[in-house]
């Protein structure tokens, strides 16, 4: 019965995951996101955590870490869900430090990097703190995601 059960549910979700595979990124479902994932950043440092916040949270995706002044510059896809399927996918440019006023003694750095990607289409943010995005867009397809992974830097 265990075994059953168990089966059923691998089966489940892999049907979820196999019923994404055609589909716009807006219709897929958590699974989908984390095969996908998994797969194109194999061979990457990454992580997939949730993050809780006012407007219900997102699962985001941290990848491509590099020390950059006395904070480090990453990646984050942040993938947010509305009744089991994608409502957004936002790309983002992110700096952060072990405390904030490194973020605030860095602000010609994080201007540096925020301005060598708002030439690529990203969108300058301002909000600084401890962890701090700098740049963002929100991905309207598949092509998006994978040139954020595989170009923007």
């Amino acid at each position: 019965m265990l075994f059953e059960s168990f089966y059923s549910r691998l089966d489940s979700i892999e049907k979820r995951i196999k019923n994404c595979d055609d589909a716009e990124i807006r219709t897929w479902c958590k699974e989908k996101w984390f095969d996908y994932l998994s797969s194109v950043l194999n061979g990457h440092d990454f992580n997939i955590d949730w993050v809780n916040n006012a407007r219900g949270g997102f699962y985001a995706c941290y990848f491509d870490w590099v020390n950059c002044g006395n904070g480090e510059n990453y990646k984050q896809i942040e993938i947010s869900f509305e009744d089991g399927v994608t409502s957004e996918v936002k790309l983002c440019f992110k700096f952060a430090s072990d405390n904030k006023e490194i973020t605030l003694n860095s602000k010609s750095l994080i201007k540096d990097l925020q301005e060598a990607v708002v030439t690529k289409g990203y969108k300058a943010a301002y909000r600084l703190g401890r962890t701090t995005t700098y740049a963002y867009k929100k991905a309207i397809d598949i092509k998006d995601v994978q040139d954020f992974i595989n170009n923007a830097s």
